[in-house]
């Protein structure tokens, strides 16, 4: 079988990555570290964040077979022996402690590292199954798909680089990040709720009234929105400035061509996931081109960008090519 479709790649390679890596693009930006300490950590956090990713992948899909079963979905997992989805869960955990061996030296990094597991753990596994939980499920995903990685980037990308801490920045990163995972899970769970009821999975989104959906949305936007033009504008106002115009005029144009803005639950079949596009695209390469202007150094590290997600990149650019903007 395909390893690249049993550990769920295309769910979340360039869709969760992105995000998190601007995080280590912006310190390089900032940072005044030899290009190739900057390599190095780039290289080390895309393989600590993969190795966590595939641990999630496996979890969920053995812990979900009997209820993608009830549900008529596909899972994976399910294909393998009791033998074979341990041997893979434990192959995952035992990489994870090999990546956890030289964040030793930056306790703060490695406990944010661990974090993000225990919460998808929690998450998925019994007897915990937080999923199962409503709220606490929520925060559980939010906080293992998007805050604890974030953060554990933010930390480990200041620390190797020599970076002055920043604790507003560094908030901020946290509010945005768990405000646009817990956007994330409520979205999924939006979209899902159909085969959850299927499933007999009790969800957050299944006892929501339209009111109270309107009144999350706007708050978790507020929030959002809000911190992340804390720490950009704090950090790289002119990398802000050039993202943020070229998104807006994204927006405008979608929002003429009858395309509906969704901040977590969608209407209609024509729609774009609100800042799914300037996370995984505007951001990223805007502060990579300007990398490139500080440093011909990270020409390469534009390259391996472009290569490692020039699917979400060709997606943005065939959808709205970019003379069409203006």
């Amino acid at each position: 079988m395909n390893l690249f479709k049993t550990i769920r790649a295309n769910e979340w390679w360039g869709y969760k990555f992105p995000p998190i890596l601007l995080i280590v693009y912006l310190a390089a930006l900032q940072g005044n570290q030899p290009s190739v300490n900057v390599y190095v950590l780039f290289g080390f956090i895309l393989l600590s964040l993969t190795v966590g990713a595939i641990y999630v992948s496996i979890l969920n899909d053995i812990t979900d077979i009997e209820e993608d079963y009830k549900a008529g979905k596909n899972n994976r997992m399910a294909n393998y022996s009791y033998v074979g989805r341990s041997l893979f869960l434990f192959a995952s955990l035992a990489l994870m402690g090999v990546f956890c061996i030289p964040l030793l030296k930056h306790t703060e990094a490695l406990l944010y590292y661990l974090i993000a597991y225990l919460c998808f753990t929690l998450y998925s596994a019994k007897p915990f199954r937080f999923k199962h939980r409503g709220l606490p499920g929520i925060f559980a995903d939010a906080s293992g798909s998007q805050l604890f990685p974030t953060l554990y980037v933010a930390s480990a990308s200041w620390f190797y680089l020599d970076i002055q801490e920043d604790l507003i920045s560094f908030l901020s990163i946290g509010v945005w990040s768990l405000s646009f995972g817990l956007r994330g899970i409520l979205y999924h769970q939006f979209n899902d709720k159909e085969n959850d009821k299927q499933s007999g999975i009790n969800t957050l989104p299944q006892k929501m009234t339209p009111k109270q959906t309107l009144v999350i949305e706007i708050l978790i936007a507020t929030l959002e929105v809000s911190a992340l033009c804390t720490f950009m504008i704090l950090q790289v106002p002119l990398a802000s400035g050039i993202a943020f115009t070229i998104y807006a005029l994204f927006l405008i144009r979608l929002y003429k061509h009858g395309v509906q803005l969704v901040f977590i639950n969608r209407t209609s079949e024509r729609y774009t996931f609100l800042m799914s596009e300037l996370y995984q695209v505007i951001l990223p390469l805007v502060l990579l081109v300007l990398c490139v202007i500080k440093s011909l150094a990270f020409l390469p590290l534009f390259g391996i960008h472009l290569l490692l997600f020039g699917d979400s990149i060709k997606r943005f650019l065939l959808n709205t090519p970019l003379y069409r903007l203006f």
